[in-house]
């Protein structure tokens, strides 16, 4: 089978987000979706919006690819965080 044919649902927190995703990488992903504004700190964590989430926490959900970083395009400096497809998908499975 080559790359083309793997499917974003044979991926575990795709499929079954709810047992793949802790409740931490749960709310986090729930705050990309809601809020606009995040940030980086300098010891690696998090704001999204006001909440912050710890470093190991966004880069679970970047190593599923449920989110990834992206310059940030208002400020001209910094990055935010953008929901990917799948992302998006297992948002919609959360019920949020």
């Amino acid at each position: 089978m080559n790359a083309a044919a793997v499917s974003m649902f044979d991926k575990p927190a795709v499929a079954a987000p709810k047992k793949a995703l802790t409740a931490g990488q749960r709310k986090a992903l729930q705050a990309v979706g809601q809020f606009r504004h995040h940030r980086q700190t300098f010891s690696g964590g998090w704001y999204i919006g006001n909440r912050y989430c710890q470093r190991g926490t966004v880069a679970a959900l970047m190593k599923e690819g449920l989110v990834r970083r992206e310059k940030n395009p208002g400020r001209g400096k910094g990055y935010r965080l953008e929901l990917t497809m799948a992302g998006q998908i297992v948002l919609e499975r959360l019920g949020s």
